[in-house]
């Protein structure tokens, strides 16, 4: 049902504490015509939302009338513009959820201002709530009169959009556009729900919206359910760009929990990230196998590693670890580069799962270090490599290069591998299949130096000579593959 109520008021003696009431059903309309005095005539008052004190200040009382939480749409309109007949004239409306007290009184809902004659202001009311709306306007001429009109609407609220997000999996990464509302524990919030099936305790998550295109804040918040019941997480600052980050370790399995990204933006990217907790030698069992060299990992995300304390590595606390198990052919060295990676690292190679840690050579690149595995047993065996980053939680991601080649012989994969690796640069040199952007992205570094000159060579010699020697190679080369080899 429509109600229509019109309130006409001099305000006199007008407070917080002596408001005009106005109490609304579901679908409700009301008026109020305000004519201000003079400002001798009033008493001072704080509007609220850190407002100083001022005198010319009128109070209402917005009461919720129904058993849910209800959104006010209130339209101003002043008899005055900007500078209508020399009068500097500008409109302020204030909400707070209790009467303030003084200009740092935390109460604040919902504010707005203008020299323009009408202005719009939206807020929520919450069940069984009510709301404190202060109105005042500034004018260098107390001689004129203002008058204020103002219309208050219900709006009738949508089916939470909560129950109908997307449920997102681990890892992922979304663009979302955002073109919702919805109302969470009576407060009218802008953004877009994400959905989780399942967390489980003892592991991981990470959450974030850190990226360098978003140019708005943004807040992420968890609920284990679509009536506002808020799971605590811990909120951390991004690395580089604009958005938000948290991370959530739950002390027990949700079934469901459901992720709410409040922004003023019209599109942000959003990350699902997770790691589960593991022991050094769980996490060296499931490194993962690097097929054939020259072999070049793009994005190494550390987010989605365990934490771990890297006992060949100078490093107290316990950081993200990635480990890769790598073959290393009779009389082969195995380099290894970390250039061109945007956040720091260290490497140690390890016999085997028992830690047993191997000497390595290293010197710096654009961005890294370069480091040589030179075994002292020439046969073919294997070794684990082990990548940390160099402070915890950095939640950064990283480059990994393998080349190899025989002990005592140089090769351009050795001399020109941090210009290759150069991040700036590595785009336009290397060629990567990829195989997810969500995975690990792989790709192969073919290095065409060496069949350049072997193709030279071939053009000097005589067919015939040229003949004989890919005869000779093809029953003298080596017949192992990385297969052969077992790390663990």
């Amino acid at each position: 049902m429509l109600y229509l109520f019109c309130v006409i008021t001099l305000v006199l003696s007008n407070t917080c504490y002596n408001p005009i009431v106005l109490e609304f059903s579901a679908e409700d309309t009301r008026y109020s015509f305000v004519q201000q005095p003079n400002q001798q005539q009033l008493i001072d008052s704080f509007p609220g939302c850190g407002d100083s004190s001022k005198k010319v200040v009128t109070w209402y009382q917005i009461k919720n009338g129904v058993n849910k939480p209800i959104t006010i749409s209130l339209s101003a309109s002043s008899n005055l513009s900007a500078k209508k007949f020399y009068v500097i004239h500008r409109t302020s409306l204030r909400v707070s959820s209790q009467c303030p007290t003084s200009p740092l009184s935390f109460y604040c809902v919902a504010q707005t201002e203008s020299e323009q004659k009408t202005m719009n202001l939206t807020f929520t009311v919450p069940l069984n709530g009510n709301a404190y709306l202060a109105t005042y306007e500034f004018l260098n001429n107390v001689d004129v009169q203002s008058h204020l009109f103002l219309q208050f609407k219900t709006i009738s609220e949508e089916e939470s959009l909560c129950q109908k997000a997307d449920e997102v999996i681990f890892p992922l990464t979304q663009m979302v556009t955002v073109k919702t509302f919805d109302v969470i524990n009576g407060m009218r919030k802008r953004g877009n729900w994400h959905r989780v099936g399942v967390m489980k305790s003892g592991e991981r998550y990470i959450i974030d919206t850190c990226g360098r295109k978003l140019n708005k804040p943004t807040s992420i918040r968890i609920y284990e359910d679509c009536e506002g019941h808020e799971i605590n997480a811990v909120t951390r600052q991004c690395r580089s760009g604009v958005g938000s980050l948290i991370l959530f370790t739950p002390s027990h399995d949700y079934m469901k929990t459901y992720i709410f990204v409040e922004t003023e933006a019209e599109r942000y990217e959003i990350h699902f990230q997770k790691s589960t907790k593991k022991s050094v030698d769980e996490a060296c069992q499931m490194a993962m196998h690097i097929p054939y060299i020259p072999y070049t990992i793009f994005s190494i995300p550390f987010a989605q590693f365990p934490l771990l304390k890297n006992p060949c590595v100078d490093i107290q606390e316990e950081v993200s670890t990635a480990f890769f198990g790598v073959t290393v052919h009779p009389n082969h060295e195995i380099i290894i580069s970390t250039c061109g990676s945007p956040i720091q690292t260290t490497l140690s190679v390890m016999e085997d799962c028992h830690m047993k840690c191997l000497k390595l050579t290293e010197k710096k690149c654009v961005n890294g270090k370069i480091y040589r595995y030179t075994p002292t047993n020439k046969l073919g065996h294997s070794i684990v490599v082990a990548l940390s980053e160099t402070q915890s939680e950095t939640f950064g991601k990283a480059k990994l290069n393998f080349v190899e080649k025989e002990i005592g012989k140089k090769v351009d994969d050795e001399l020109h591998i941090a210009t290759n690796m150069d991040y700036k640069t590595w785009r336009t040199k290397i060629r990567a299949p990829y195989v997810d952007k969500n995975e690990i992205l792989i790709a192969q570094k073919v290095n065409t130096n060496g069949n350049v000159k072997f193709l030279t060579t071939v053009i000097v010699i005589t067919v015939v000579a040229a003949f004989l020697l890919l005869i000779a190679y093809f029953y003298t080369r080596p017949s192992f593959t990385q297969n052969e080899y077992v790390p663990f």
